[in-house]
């Protein structure tokens, strides 16, 4: 593909180290794509962590308290690292490099410290949004349409850093879901009432109120 190689060929059942010619990225682990017995999400204990320390950063309902941020920030980030592990050890597809155990308190405690991630009490709100959002879009990552509404709600999830504005100019114009064809084929009346009458791709266009972007 455009993107290079074919890192989600299921070739890769057989020959896992194949990613295809010329891959470019560092794509989400296969076996994570490739097992369908991940149940579907609503919303991830990490994601009500991160939500806490989103709203202790920023005073929502409560003072602001950067320690208590740090300590939701934190629980958030080994709530999700011990889910996606669990779910590892227990697919039935995944067999190289499967994990056999969750990680140890020393290993959540290496990753809580990478300069990348680490939290500290005396980071600004912007500098501490952002590690929050960005740990909150990974934990998203088999929940498209909240990392998607995360990075609109907020424009702070992480970004190429190439160009600033490659997400707006490559998706820009998706602001929000369409309504479904048979809608428009079988209620039109009422589509074009909320829409104004819009086409789909005008009305995909129009940006939703909670859209900072």
């Amino acid at each position: 593909g455009s993107d290079g190689g074919e890192p989600y060929n299921i070739r890769r059942d057989d020959d896992w180290a194949n990613k295809g010619s010329g891959n470019l990225f560092s794509n989400v682990n296969y076996y994570f794509g490739r097992d369908k017995n991940i149940p579907e999400l609503i919303i991830t204990a990490a994601e009500v962590y991160f939500l806490k320390a989103e709203a202790a950063v920023r005073g929502i309902g409560r003072p602001v308290s950067m320690v208590d941020a740090k300590s939701n920030y934190e629980a958030g980030i080994k709530s999700s690292v011990d889910f996606w592990t669990a779910m590892a050890m227990a697919s039935e597809v995944w067999t190289v490099n499967k994990p056999s155990a969750l990680p140890t308190s020393a290993q959540l405690a290496w990753i809580s410290s990478k300069p990348t991630v680490a939290f500290v009490t005396d980071l600004s709100e912007d500098e501490a949004l952002k590690l929050i959002y960005a740990q909150a879009w990974l934990d998203n990552f088999r929940q498209p349409y909240e990392a998607w509404a995360l990075q609109r709600r907020t424009d702070k999830t992480p970004k190429s850093t190439n160009s600033d504005n490659l997400w707006q100019t490559t998706y820009g114009r998706y602001l929000r879901l369409n309504y479904a064809d048979a809608e428009y084929q079988y209620n039109v009346t009422n589509v074009n009432a909320v829409t104004g009458g819009k086409s789909a791709q005008d009305w995909m266009a129009t940006r939703v109120w909670w859209d900072v972007n």
